[in-house]
């Protein structure tokens, strides 16, 4: 009996241990699986927080990126003011300098024009004097050939008259 209760005992204290060594490994594995749990945890947090960093960062250079966007938009229109106010003046620079050579032109133009008109006024007056120079030589001409003839017709008539009245007093 002793034997048989010193059996009995010992398969208590084995299957004792045994429910022991069960626990504690329930136990080990109990806490290896909250660390486990919390290591899955504490990496999602991880992860979290560096995505939130991350997108932190890129709209804080998305943001620092359309700021320089921005920037260069503004720097760009200031800059083509400016350049179209410069061609503006230059335009008006130009515009001026050639109206003052316009003006000038036509000054001269003008002056040229009125030398002009006085130089065939002076060439048609000389050309009339001439004209009328030679116009009166010719009529002097034309006149004195009119008297020339003229005058040979009255000598000839006379001369004709002459010799009929001859011829007559011949033949009466």
């Amino acid at each position: 009996q002793l034997a048989a209760a010193h059996a009995k005992e010992c398969a208590r204290q084995q299957e004792m241990c045994k429910r022991v060594i069960c626990r504690m490994l329930l136990q080990y594995l109990s806490k290896a699986w909250q660390q486990f749990v919390e290591a899955i945890m504490s990496t999602k947090q991880r992860r979290k927080t560096v995505q939130r960093v991350l997108v932190r960062m890129q709209h804080q250079n998305l943001a620092a990126a359309f700021s320089l966007y921005c920037t260069h938009v503004s720097t760009q229109v200031c800059q083509k003011i400016t350049c179209s106010r410069i061609l503006l003046r230059m335009k008006q620079s130009q515009l001026s300098q050639k109206f003052i050579k316009w003006k000038e032109s036509t000054g001269d133009a003008l002056r040229y024009q009125r030398i002009f008109n006085r130089t065939i006024r002076i060439w048609q007056k000389i050309c009339c004097t001439k004209a009328w120079v030679k116009w009166s030589q010719v009529l002097q001409i034309a006149l004195q050939a009119q008297d020339d003839s003229r005058l040979k017709c009255e000598q000839l008539l006379r001369f004709v008259s002459k010799r009929q009245c001859s011829t007559d007093d011949a033949c009466r």
